[in-house]
């Protein structure tokens, strides 16, 4: 069975920002650890979805060079792999990047609105 992992972030200190209950310095590290974070796995996973993207294209291209009947259908073929690599790519940034970016933000806008524009991931 297929598991699928997220990263959020912890319910204390997200509650903690959107409170203001945390100095300024060390929303303000946060802030810079989590960009810095967030930078390093999105770079991770724009090389692991471009190769995921070559193998999908390369098995898409596998597959219409042998049924010659496909290629009538080229186009809606690699429409269809544009969109399935775009969701795919959409759906996996969500997991690893976005959460916690939507979370640190708004607990931020809520708590710290003077910082938000500075210290936003």
């Amino acid at each position: 069975m297929a598991v699928i992992h997220f990263k959020t972030m912890n319910t204390n200190l997200q509650e903690s920002i959107r409170m203001a209950k945390v100095p300024e310095k060390n929303v303000i590290d946060v802030s810079q650890k989590l960009k810095s974070e967030n930078k390093k796995n999105f770079k991770v996973l724009s090389i692991v979805m471009a190769a995921v993207a070559v193998i999908l294209g390369g098995n898409l291209a596998y597959v219409l060079i042998k049924n010659p009947s496909m290629q009538d259908a080229l186009l809606q073929w690699i429409i269809g792999y544009i969109a399935i690599v775009a969701i795919i790519y959409f759906l996996v940034y969500l997991c690893i990047c976005g959460i916690i970016k939507i979370q640190f933000n708004g607990a931020l806008k809520e708590g710290y609105p003077e910082l938000y524009k500075e210290h936003k991931i």
